[in-house]
């Protein structure tokens, strides 16, 4: 099945960016990491626009390609238990396992 334009999109930058591939390995089996992004597959008024595009020009942030289905889809694919939560214009995610062998998507 092929993925919409922007959640292909979504996907490949918590890809490019190692959040998934770096957090995998590292994390213990009792371990919890969680946190937000601010996704872009959301409505934004005039002045979360403006900062937004000012925070991704200056690096602050790396988040233009980042949707709530993308981030939820990168971590599904090395970790397991995941849950995320759109809250307005944020993706709040939290992971309680390490991906098991077998899903292993690198074929380790």
């Amino acid at each position: 099945m092929q993925l919409p334009k922007e959640a292909q999109e979504g996907q490949q930058a918590y890809t490019r960016w190692g959040l998934t591939d770096n957090l995998a390995p590292l994390l213990t089996q009792d371990g919890v990491p969680f946190g937000p992004t601010v996704v872009q597959d959301s409505r934004h008024n005039a002045i979360a626009r403006w900062l937004l595009k000012a925070y991704n020009e200056r690096e602050y942030f790396h988040n233009s390609a980042d949707t709530a289905s993308g981030l939820e889809r990168a971590l599904r694919d090395r970790l397991d238990d995941v849950d995320v939560r759109r809250v307005g214009s944020v993706a709040l995610f939290c992971v309680r396992k390490p991906v098991t062998a077998a899903r292993s998507t690198n074929g380790e």
